[in-house]
């Protein structure tokens, strides 16, 4: 039998990595949104939240590895404080070449604005930003295949985060949208 003490330093202790981990309703009617601009149906899916105690504590066992890769995805976790996300099987595909995202008024009203379009047999990816004070501060990913909508939003210091990724696409010959973002051409 555990100790009460070790018990609620074991409660406490998940608490502080899983800080934030719950359903989140706005992934759910961005969902539901893109379901009726689109004439596509959806089926409920997962949904989850996830706060800064998971990144922070991720960032931190990760610096302790020798690997580049993983000093980098340490330094790109401490930039996360919180990721929004929902995966749902696809009932009926809208066509993927008037699936535009950035138009839809609800991305449109929030101030989103693409960063990158990446399109693939039956799929479509796209990679919207949003900045506060001159930084970005959100991130939102959508991946449409004909077997399921991936949304997520990521918020925190994603400067870095965002760069990277423009870097690794622009790599395997994929064009990132011409930005109106002059930090990652400055600070590289």
């Amino acid at each position: 039998m555990m100790p009460n003490v070790l018990r609620y330093i074991l409660v406490l202790s998940l608490c502080l990595i899983s800080s934030g981990c719950a359903y989140t309703s706005e992934i759910s009617k961005t969902r539901k949104v893109i379901e009726e601009e689109t004439d596509s149906d959806f089926d409920t899916g997962v949904v989850v939240s996830m706060g800064p105690g998971l990144f922070q504590t991720a960032g931190w066992i990760a610096n302790y590895v020798d690997d580049e890769d993983a000093q980098l995805a340490s330094r790109l976790a401490y930039g996360i404080r919180r990721i929004k996300a929902g995966i749902y099987p696809v009932e009926s595909i809208p066509d993927l070449e008037e699936f535009d995202i950035p138009e839809m008024d609800r991305f449109k009203r929030k101030g989103w604005k693409p960063a990158l379009k990446v399109e693939d047999f039956n799929e479509v990816s796209w990679l919207l930003y949003r900045e506060r004070h001159g930084r970005v501060s959100d991130l939102f990913v959508v991946v449409l295949t004909e077997d399921e909508l991936v949304l997520a939003r990521l918020q925190g210091n994603l400067d870095e985060l965002l760069n990277v990724a423009l870097t690794e696409v622009e790599e395997d010959g994929f064009q990132a949208f011409d930005l109106d973002f002059e930090y990652w051409f400055d600070n590289p």
